[in-house]
């Protein structure tokens, strides 16, 4: 996009996510709504975007045709809430039926801080559980049945499908690239998720469970940071999420306890970095964000940008080309890919980074030794 394209979307993607009326002066002229909209889809925020649109002064409004294939993403939109919040119902009701208490992480949880939670993308369903009850869970599910897809399991979770949904059973939250902020992070999971701080919230008559308000200021921070340090990319929707959180709980989210998890966890300089795009670029009153400082506005508009081509989860990253057949061929290509990711990240959070690195290089070698082995291996 170029300047012009770029100030119209994020004035819409400001009035969508704020329900307040976007900039009309800025669409008068020659408008480029097909590419505006590309964006928005890119980074799975049309639904905003698309309530923003319409309600443009007539004049400025998009052409008939493509404001018709908006408001038709919406509606699709709407009609995906339904179908997660059934499947969520119904998930957190089979567990519950077996003493088994699944919270909910993000997703559906964290579209009930938006004005209208339907005009937010759906994405899948994270349920965390906990070491004790995985396995039963897990089993449980397996019984359940699922409907297309297959099953994964990774170190953190069980991934499935059901009913045309992606599920994940969580035995673990998250895990953080260096040893000893990974081990903090556990024990103050285990603290936030197994103690008595929960939230709920009701979801097609069942109640579901939801971690506590410090909790999810970090989380929801930690799970973008996560997406687009370790190569993955993010797109506009998870930030979204997460200044709407901030939002939300303003005036409930203790402060103090948020820097110092944020410097526990290797987190407090990213943090500083996302400032400018939470309140100069998503329209985050500078109140309501914590820590908030212009010292690094510079950088932030490198991540902008790193957004911006990304799109969501990285998909649409030109350097995402699609990886040559041959294992060594395939591991060569991704470890390029990385490294160069890892470069242009490098000169705004160096000390990160390197810790990265370091695990990716760990996993990766743990894992090609995996492999090797296992294909040597009888049959």
């Amino acid at each position: 996009m170029n300047q012009k394209e770029q100030q119209q979307f994020f004035a819409l993607l400001r009035a969508g996510l704020w329900d307040t009326p976007a900039d009309a002066e800025l669409f008068y002229g020659d408008t480029h709504w097909e590419t505006i909209f590309v964006q928005a889809a890119r980074q799975t925020v049309q639904g905003l975007v698309a309530k923003a649109a319409s309600t443009l002064p007539t004049e400025v409004q998009p052409p008939s045709p493509v404001l018709g294939k908006a408001r038709g993403i919406v509606a699709a939109t709407i009609r995906s809430h339904a179908l997660l919040n059934r499947t969520l119902a119904e998930a957190v009701e089979m567990l519950a039926q077996n003493d088994i208490r699944p919270i909910l992480l993000k997703g559906q949880g964290v579209a009930t801080n938006y004005t209208e939670p339907t005009l937010r993308m759906c994405g899948d369903i994270d349920l965390y559980i906990g070491q004790p009850d995985y396995r039963k869970a897990c089993h449980l599910v397996r019984e359940w049945g699922e409907a297309e897809g297959e099953s994964m399991e990774s170190e953190k979770h069980y991934h499935f499908h059901h009913a045309g949904v992606t599920v994940e059973l969580h035995r673990i939250a998250e895990q953080l690239p260096l040893p000893w902020h990974n081990a903090r992070f556990q024990h103050w999971t285990r603290h936030h998720l197994h103690g008595d701080s929960l939230r709920s919230v009701v979801i097609e008559d069942a109640t579901v469970v939801l971690p506590p308000i410090n909790f999810d200021a970090l989380y929801i921070f930690n799970h973008a940071w996560h997406h687009l340090s370790a190569g993955g990319g993010i797109g506009w929707r998870q930030l979204c999420d997460w200044v709407r959180y901030l939002h939300t709980f303003r005036h409930e989210i203790d402060r103090a306890g948020l820097e110092c998890d944020l410097r526990s966890f290797g987190l407090w300089h990213p943090w500083r970095v996302f400032s400018s795009i939470a309140v100069d670029i998503l329209g985050l009153p500078r109140e309501e964000y914590p820590f908030y400082t212009d010292r690094y506005a510079g950088q932030a508009a490198t991540v902008v940008g790193m957004i911006e081509v990304g799109g969501n989860f990285g998909f649409f990253d030109p350097a995402r080309t699609e990886r040559p057949t041959g294992y060594i061929a395939g591991k060569m290509h991704s470890f390029r890919r990385m490294n160069g990711h890892y470069a242009k990240l490098f000169a705004l959070f160096p000390r990160e980074v390197v810790a990265i690195c370091v695990r990716y290089l760990y996993v990766g070698v743990r894992q090609v030794i995996k492999e090797v082995l296992t294909s040597k291996s009888p049959r």
